[in-house]
């Protein structure tokens, strides 16, 4: 999200959040998406194949970055494989903008948030730079 969006949804989360509630957010590292600067786009990347719970039928889903003067745009294929050799291809996209780790934690602090952890994955492993994710988990501040 842009930064005037950013302040709209965390100043929304704090207004729903009871005082000492609790905030997590996971986005792509934002130390490791500034290496995508020089680039256009990505080669695509097969992320998994499953089945499709209504018809049986194959779905590969796959991704790609296209990179451009302030984020990056990441695309999910899901490709639904039919039986007579056509493809019903449904892509989302969500954009990341190269945002510094230190401007998150500004902004959480201005809506009322106070950081307690940053994390790097889903296993709790402290963040660093070469971490995937980017998981700040804050609590609601006292007034």
């Amino acid at each position: 999200m842009i930064p005037k969006e950013r302040k709209s949804v965390l100043e929304g989360v704090t207004a729903h959040l009871l005082p000492r509630g609790v905030f997590a957010i996971s986005l792509p590292n934002p130390t490791l998406l500034a290496r995508f600067k020089d680039q256009t786009e990505t080669e695509p990347t097969e992320e998994a194949v499953f089945t499709h719970p209504q018809t049986g039928n194959p779905v590969q889903a796959s991704s790609i970055q296209e990179c451009t003067g302030d984020g990056v745009v990441w695309k999910w294929h899901y490709d639904h494989l039919l039986p007579d050799g056509k493809v019903e291809r449904l892509t989302m996209s969500t954009k990341h903008y190269y945002t510094p780790v230190g401007v998150y934690t500004r902004e959480f602090q201005e809506a009322g948030l106070r950081v307690l952890a940053r994390y790097g994955d889903f296993e709790n492993a402290p963040y660093t730079p070469e971490s995937l994710y980017l998981i700040l988990v804050a609590q609601k501040e006292m007034n």
